[in-house]
């Protein structure tokens, strides 16, 4: 049996906006094939730049260096950039995962944190939520409760 919801428009209060000053109207641009190939020639002479100066092809593996190229993948997916490389990303995210423990250990950056779980949740990995925030919680709630109590008792 499906359940049905009867709906009365009725009863909401919608708005009428004025029409806007710049009126309703679209541009339109005409994009030849040769334009598209054009683009498409400039996007492979900048990759490689992108490349290097993303340091995806880093062989460091220290945390630093990790941490940083998780950074750099959230941009990449922020900027919609990231199809252009996604065997590197893959690598990278796959690798660092493996080293997520040592990662989070002595993080207490939140955004930093935020990051990784996006990115290992975006490609697949199950980073566990409970682990890394629980931890910058209690580390924030210490540092509260340090700067809400008297002078005398802080320590320096």
């Amino acid at each position: 049996m499906e359940a049905t919801r009867k709906v009365d428009h009725e009863s909401f209060d919608f708005t009428k906006l004025p029409p806007s000053k710049w009126g309703d109207h679209f541009l339109t641009v005409t994009v030849t094939d040769s334009d598209l190939d054009a683009l498409a020639k400039e996007i492979e002479v900048l990759k490689p730049k992108v490349m290097d100066m993303t340091i995806l092809y880093s062989q460091d593996d220290d945390e630093a260096t990790i941490k940083r190229k998780i950074l750099v993948i959230h941009f990449l997916v922020s900027l919609g950039l990231a199809y252009h490389f996604e065997n590197e990303i893959e690598h990278i995210v796959k690798v660092a995962f493996e080293k997520i423990t040592d990662l989070i250990a002595d993080e207490n950056d939140l955004y930093m944190i935020s990051i990784m779980f996006r990115v290992f949740r975006t490609y697949g990995h199950n980073m566990s939520s409970a682990k890394c925030f629980i931890k910058v919680k209690n580390h924030q709630l210490k540092y509260q409760s340090i700067l809400l109590s008297p002078k005398s008792n802080r320590e320096v």
